[in-house]
């Protein structure tokens, strides 16, 4: 089993986001995140959608002979996304102020028809920080990853069947004879993006003769 990443968040500031900000990744989607609890941002964690995975296949990621490349995305501007999609208007020329840099244009485009029937280009941008550098979450108790220097980041349980890395907190981990395989997660992005809630729920390991060993309480998300 993978020991946690030793490394800490990277994180980045931008004008556009006027927090210390981070990238996450689910599945093919990529995300600017707040990798801190900022009090007024009621532990909403998303600021912005990069891309939209939806409109065609995006760029294949990288093979096991070329696992020293970064991984790329359709990267689509804010200012063309149809209205009432929820994508908090992230635009291009606020990214590329970004510090330090986190995105590198390929100079590709490609046109997309939106549901409303409207052309847009949208450019492939490569992504210049590596998996143990982006924001993780808790796969089973929706937890999230935070930048503070004493915080322990999420450790690599799985691969899910998207090809991607399922990841664990600390404490999740640890609970005594849990099977490690989940179901995928099918949260909408605005119950996904939210501090964890539901229910709490005890996890028991017991001794052979039926003794107690130990006893942790762990919240699960009811959604």
């Amino acid at each position: 089993m993978p020991d946690p990443p030793k490394i800490r968040i990277r994180t980045f500031y931008t004008p556009l986001v006027g927090f210390e900000a981070a990238l996450h990744r689910r599945g093919n989607s990529w995300y600017i995140v707040f990798p801190r609890a900022y009090g007024m941002l009621y532990g909403v964690k998303l600021h912005g959608v990069l891309n939209d995975e939806r409109t065609a296949p995006n760029h294949d990621p990288p093979s096991s002979s070329e696992s020293d490349l970064n991984p790329g995305f359709w990267f689509r501007d804010g200012s063309d996304y149809v209205d009432g999609e929820v994508n908090l208007r992230v635009r291009w020329h606020d990214l590329v102020t970004a510090d330090p840099q986190f995105l590198k244009d390929s100079g590709l485009r490609r046109t997309v028809r939106l549901g409303d029937g409207k052309e847009v280009e949208e450019r492939l941008v490569e992504v210049l920080w590596k998996e143990e550098e982006l924001c993780q979450r808790c796969r089973f108790c929706g937890v999230w990853e935070y930048c503070y220097e004493d915080s322990v980041r999420h450790r690599e349980v799985d691969v899910g069947k998207d090809g991607r890395p399922v990841y664990w907190c600390g404490r999740c981990w640890r609970l005594p004879k849990l099977q490690r395989k989940l179901p995928g997660t099918s949260r909408p992005e605005e119950l996904y993006f939210q501090q964890p809630g539901g229910f709490r729920m005890l996890m028991t390991d017991t001794s052979a003769n039926g003794a107690t060993k130990n006893k942790t309480e762990i919240a699960v998300n009811a959604i």
